[in-house]
C-alpha cells in the first residue's frame, strides 16, 4: 500500500468496473499517457510524431502495438472532422472481430507487408488503408 505524506492510503488500484464508470475516454486518456510516456523514452532522434511505416515496423513490437493503439485511438475518438459514422464504423468493425491492439498491429504488418509502396507512407495512412480494407465501405 502506498501511502502520501500525511500516512493516509491512497487507495486501491482502480478495478475494471471503475474504469467502465469512468467511460472509455478516461480509459482512452490513461493509454495514450501511457503512450506519451513510452515514446518519449525511446522515440526515435528526429523528434517527428509520425512514423513513416518503414519506422514503425524498426520499432519494438510493444511500441509498434501502442502506436497503433493510440493511432487507431486517435481515429475513433478524436477525429479532426467529427465523423462519427466513420468513427462507428470502424470502431465496430474492430470490436466485432475482437481484435486486440497486438492483433491489430501485427495485422496491418501483415497488410502491408506485400505492398513495398507503403514504407514511405505514413503509419496511420496504412492504418486507415488497412481498416478500409478490413471493414468495407461506410454504409449510407
Amino acid at each position: 500500500m502506498r501511502w502520501s505524506k500525511r500516512k493516509q492510503p491512497i487507495g486501491p488500484p482502480m478495478t475494471l468496473a471503475d474504469m467502465r464508470a469512468l467511460g472509455v475516454r478516461a480509459l482512452t486518456c490513461r493509454v495514450l499517457l501511457g503512450v506519451t510516456l513510452a515514446a518519449t523514452i525511446s522515440w526515435p532522434a528526429s523528434g517527428d510524431p509520425l512514423l513513416t511505416y518503414a519506422e514503425w515496423e524498426l520499432l519494438p513490437e510493444r511500441l509498434r502495438m501502442l502506436y497503433m493503439s493510440s493511432a487507431f485511438n486517435i481515429l475513433i475518438y478524436w477525429s479532426p472532422n467529427q465523423n462519427t459514422r466513420k468513427s462507428h464504423h470502424y470502431y465496430k468493425c474492430v470490436s466485432d472481430a475482437r481484435m486486440t491492439s497486438s492483433q491489430l498491429a501485427q495485422n496491418v504488418k501483415d497488410y502491408a507487408s506485400g505492398r513495398p509502396e507503403l514504407g514511405r507512407s505514413v503509419a496511420d495512412r496504412v492504418l486507415l488503408q488497412y481498416l478500409c480494407t478490413l471493414c468495407g465501405p461506410i454504409p449510407d
